[in-house]
């Protein structure tokens, strides 16, 4: 096959190539009942986007701070460890967070009065 050959080949495939698109744009948008997969990629970035955390590291910080500054550095370090599931504050995962600023909000929160008509 000359090149010549092969050129007109090819040009002949690219105008169906083209006539297919040009009836795919004239059907129009796919209809409800036609779906198209999502691929794991996609899926996958759009998991991790629904799972960023509420509580930023910052917000945690402060909460601990709050902890440490009210109630000592060994209520603090408790929480880092039995919440926190880490040793330092900076080890302690993002999906961790919100559960940590909860430990440090129940800490600080005021103890209830005693009721002595119990």
């Amino acid at each position: 096959m000359s090149l010549e050959e092969a050129l007109n080949a090819n040009t002949a495939e690219l105008a169906k190539f083209n006539a297919n698109f040009a009836a795919m744009k004239a059907a129009g948008p796919a209809t409800s009942t036609e779906t198209k997969a999502e691929p794991a990629a996609d899926k996958k970035a759009s998991k991790k986007k629904d799972e960023a955390p509420a509580v930023s590291f910052e917000d945690m910080k402060a909460a601990l701070f709050k902890v440490k500054s009210e109630k000592g550095s060994e209520a603090a370090q408790a929480i880092i460890k039995d919440t926190g599931k880490a040793a330092k504050m900076a080890e302690i995962k993002p999906d961790a967070f919100a559960a940590v600023l909860a430990a440090c909000e129940v800490a600080l929160a005021p103890a209830p009065a005693a009721d002595d008509d119990l």
